[in-house]
């Protein structure tokens, strides 16, 4: 079975069993497939690594030129292609921010324009008030004159 479909296939916690496995493989073995299905892993896995543990993975076998050119070829690509991803994962989160930053905004605005209407319905009793006052004091001007 390929590796990529026996990866999918396992629990979160077998997923990492095996991370730390291919990790072991690669970094102390010095096995490049093994890197190669961690770089995998990692992309599949986001909790087994970082991108740019992935990046660093790659380049690390790439510079082994142990490799054949279309091998060089594929690590190049997916190379680029952890970096885009690393580029879309920010702006996800950057997306994220600012989306609650608007929440946050919002709830702002909502919470001035209560507090707005609030204060004009204030504003309109105080002028009745003020209305009432001016009136008996004009009535009590003329009933003294």
């Amino acid at each position: 079975m390929a590796f990529g479909v026996r990866f999918a296939s396992l629990s979160n916690k077998k997923k990492q069993i095996e991370c730390n496995q291919l990790r072991f493989k690669f970094n102390v073995l010095d096995d490049w497939i093994s890197g190669w299905s961690l770089a995998y892993a990692i992309n599949e896995y986001p909790a087994c690594g970082t991108m740019s543990e992935g990046i660093n993975i790659l380049k690390k076998i790439r510079d082994t030129k142990l490799n054949s050119e279309q091998i060089e070829w594929l690590i190049n690509h997916q190379i680029i292609l952890f970096e885009q991803l690393k580029k879309v994962k920010k702006l996800k989160e950057e997306r994220k921010r600012l989306n609650q930053e608007v929440k946050s905004a919002k709830e702002q605005l909502s919470n001035c324009q209560s507090e707005k209407e609030s204060m004009a319905k204030k504003l309109l009793e105080l002028k009745s008030i003020e209305t009432s006052i001016n009136q008996r004091l004009e009535e009590k001007k003329n009933d003294s004159n």
